[in-house]
């Protein structure tokens, strides 16, 4: 039986997602979003959210609100 083999999906089977990946940092975050669908990746952005603000809780709210908008335009789904 076929669902006995450890065998990876057939094309039609993959659904492609869309992730987006963080490297944190409090005056420069890194960000990365793709689209795979586990066999192959598509890049879609790359870039960093720089901050200037001297408080820290003022870098936290622009890091936030930097991600929610990346969140809101390309609606990453892991």
């Amino acid at each position: 039986r076929q669902d006995d083999l450890c065998l990876p999906p057939t094309s039609d089977q993959r659904l492609p997602h869309r992730s987006l990946g963080i490297d944190p940092g409090s005056r420069i975050t890194g960000y990365g979003l793709i689209d795979s669908d586990g066999v192959r990746s598509r890049h879609l952005a790359n870039g960093c959210l720089r901050v200037q603000e001297d408080e820290f809780p003022a870098r936290l709210g622009r890091i936030f609100a930097g991600v929610a908008a990346l969140i809101e335009d390309y609606e990453p789904k892991n």
